[in-house]
């Protein structure tokens, strides 16, 4: 399939309850049945700036699959935050997360995606509406990446919101769990496979948030957060520690990194490299990891 390669905002999906705007990207060139990879910015983002910074599309260009970004409006939020603290924005069907579903059935309409093949990956405000989208739609996505973000079920207020990033909220695993699991009583699995990103010197989300994610979604597979393994592949990569989490003799079902000299920002590693991309900015610095890579790697987008 061809398409034309520009960015475009697609102004005509529904429902919108949450009025937010919606932007695609998909390559020149796309295989049968593409993947999709839903893109959620942080605050004080847009979704051009965040194309920009993560090389999102230039991986869609090297791999063959069509990017989704929803964008938060300044009549929403003034400081383009998802308000993922806000009940009204908590649930399956209603607010910003039924948006975010309107547009990702337009993007598997407009170009056939493959409904196995279905991802979500953001920063920041962006990373905990992506905790929520993978706790209330679990079925909808394959696999999803939250960084710099906090578990799902952690805040009803902006309040509680502030005392979460600051690693004020303590929950045992199974309690994180059960947030989770009260979304869909039915659901009988599996839970989607997730990756989870932080930086060792976040002042604004803080590293505690990375072991409340780590148990929360380690017990919805059915693991120990205590029993992880060393991450293969990061040899090159000192400042990084990885930690997968899986069954034995299968691919891991949660990977944690801690980056030690990131802050609160994307991990970028601009340059030619297969493993290089992305662009520095006010949430993007280079730190000689780049992150949207080693995402795409985890849903299995690098295969190509």
């Amino acid at each position: 399939m061809t398409f034309p390669t520009s960015m475009k905002q697609i102004p005509d999906f529904a429902p919108n309850p949450a009025g937010l705007r919606m932007h695609l990207y998909a390559p020149a060139s796309l295989p049968l049945a593409p993947p999709l990879v839903v893109a959620l910015h942080g605050c004080l983002q847009a979704a051009d700036v965040y194309a920009r910074e993560t090389g999102w599309n230039a991986l869609a260009d090297r791999y063959g699959f069509v990017v989704l970004y929803p964008e938060q409006t300044a009549q929403n939020h003034e400081r383009h935050c998802f308000r993922w603290w806000e009940p009204a924005h908590q649930q399956a069907d209603e607010g910003e997360p039924a948006s975010i579903r309107a547009m990702i059935h337009y993007a598997q309409a407009a170009y056939d995606i493959d409904p196995h093949r279905i991802y979500v990956t953001g920063l920041s405000a962006g990373g905990c509406m992506t905790a929520t989208l993978l706790a209330t739609s679990p079925a909808l996505f394959a696999a999803g990446a939250i960084l710099s973000a906090a578990p799902y079920g952690a805040a009803g207020s902006l309040e509680e919101a502030l005392l979460t990033m600051q690693g004020g909220v303590s929950h045992p695993a199974a309690e994180w769990a059960r947030r989770v699991q009260a979304q869909n009583p039915g659901f009988a699995g599996p839970y989607p496979r997730v990756a989870l990103f932080q930086g060792a010197q976040d002042e604004v989300v803080s590293p505690q948030n990375l072991a409340a994610l780590t148990a929360q979604w380690t017990y919805l597979h059915g693991l120990n957060p205590e029993d992880g393994a060393p991450m293969p592949g990061l040899a090159g990569y000192p400042e990084v520690t990885g930690v997968a989490y899986g069954h034995p003799g299968q691919p891991p079902v949660v990977v944690s990194y801690l980056i030690e000299p990131l802050g609160h920002a994307l991990a970028v590693h601009p340059g030619p490299g297969p493993r290089q991309g992305g662009a520095t900015g006010t949430f993007a610095v280079d730190v000689g990891f780049y992150s949207a890579w080693w995402v795409a790697d985890f849903f299995g987008l690098t295969d190509r």
